[in-house]
């Protein structure tokens, strides 16, 4: 009897055992599952929403034909004209050391210094051709017809 209840009392404990290892196991790889999904979702962060953020802007201009273009201060930058209250005023939109800036300036002499930074990203290229503007962030992009 005492050998039987031994027998029984190791197979209570294997199984015990078996199930910390499942447990492990499972709380391993799950954790393993949680890295990845977080890496997509960084990576998804870090280039499709710059992307969005541009088109969303250049969606939302009154005039496509006030969309253009320009290179101040030696940077690439996305300007959008407007007229408020009877005067007018430009958004600037531009990428600069690992983030993208925006501003919103009344006069025409632009001054970058007044930006604020709107979100960490990945370096943004930005061209037109003809009635075409395509953004280009990593191997992203998104192109907007403008007429």
């Amino acid at each position: 009897m005492n050998r039987h209840k031994g027998t029984q009392q190791l197979f209570i404990l294997l199984l015990f055992l078996i199930f910390v290892l499942g447990s492990f196991f499972m709380l391993s790889f799950g954790s393993s599952a949680y890295r990845n999904n977080l890496k997509a979702n960084e990576e998804t962060e870090k280039y499709r929403l710059p992307l969005s953020y541009l088109s969303t802007k250049v969606k939302e201009a009154e005039n496509r034909n006030s969309i253009s273009l320009m290179d101040i201060e030696g940077k690439s930058c996305l300007v959008i004209l407007e007229r408020v209250a009877d005067e007018d005023y430009a958004t600037i939109i531009y990428y600069e050391d690992g983030y993208l800036y925006e501003s919103f300036q009344k006069n025409r002499s632009y001054d970058l210094s007044y930006s604020d930074k709107v979100m960490a990203t990945a370096k943004i290229e930005m061209e037109k051709d003809g009635n075409v503007l395509t953004f280009r962030v990593g191997d992203y992009h998104e192109s907007i017809c403008l007429y």
